[in-house]
């Protein structure tokens, strides 16, 4: 199965629990986080295997943002994986997520992330983005935009929802 996740500032890096070091695009109030330790267990690490993982330019510039230890650490995981490119297609399908009223006009670089997601056959779309990217309000609006412009869009959920599901 194939993900990206756009923000490793704001999810958990699989290393420790990062989501506070980067200001927060979503929110600033911090999900729950009592399943942290459990992301060491065997079980989640034996999940972790069965995912390709892949980052954009947009992932690297959050995550060389903020508390230099944390970026030192961020930038240290997320170097050895593939990039997807930000393409002409890319851009087309975010302008036209911000242009059909999918996602607002401040939120370009969200709209961003799952073009990103759609345009290269993504399965699924990992962020802790509740405000614009994994919003149920929305959903239904970016997949039909997805949809219009024959891409599919890719499940979009948190991370601990991936690995407990």
């Amino acid at each position: 199965m194939k993900f990206c996740g756009p923000a490793m500032n704001e999810a958990n890096d699989l290393h420790g629990d990062v989501r506070r070091e980067l200001p927060c695009r979503a929110s600033e109030q911090r999900p729950c986080n009592r399943r942290a330790a459990d992301q060491h267990s065997p079980l989640v690490k034996e999940k972790r295997r069965n995912y390709e993982i892949y980052v954009s330019k947009l992932v690297w510039e959050e995550a060389a943002e903020g508390d230099k230890v944390a970026v030192k650490r961020r930038l240290k995981f997320i170097a050895h994986l593939p990039w997807l490119q930000v393409t002409a297609a890319v851009a087309g399908l975010a302008r036209a997520l911000i242009k059909q009223k999918a996602l607002p006009p401040n939120a370009a670089n969200d709209a961003s992330y799952i073009a990103v997601g759609a345009v290269y056959h993504m399965q699924v779309l990992l962020t802790w983005n509740f405000s614009h990217i994994n919003n149920p309000a929305t959903e239904e609006l970016v997949r039909d935009v997805c949809s219009e412009h024959d891409y599919h869009c890719p499940v979009i959920c948190t991370p601990d929802q991936l690995l407990t599901s």
